[in-house]
């Protein structure tokens, strides 16, 4: 969740968040807290440049978080 305020203060419109920019550095951040080998997984990114408000963008990055994590703890052995 703080990477989403971070994002909106660096925005040039503090109400949206470029969820293009910021989706592949939530993985990258989610990848080096599970500690994920390039070796082990790979995540392929196709992500269409959006602009979200905090009331999209937020649950957006929740949900995000909780399949991530998820296929990040379950789906590899």
């Amino acid at each position: 969740m703080s990477l989403i305020h971070q994002k909106l203060y660096q925005s040039e419109d503090i109400k949206t968040v470029n969820m293009a920019s910021y989706i592949p550095e939530f993985m990258s951040n989610l990848k080096d807290s599970y500690d994920v080998s390039p070796s082990d997984s790979f995540f392929c990114l196709a992500i269409e440049p959006v602009e979200m408000g905090v009331n999209q963008a937020l649950p957006m990055a929740l949900i995000l978080n909780e399949a991530v994590t998820n296929s990040i703890k379950y789906a590899f052995p």
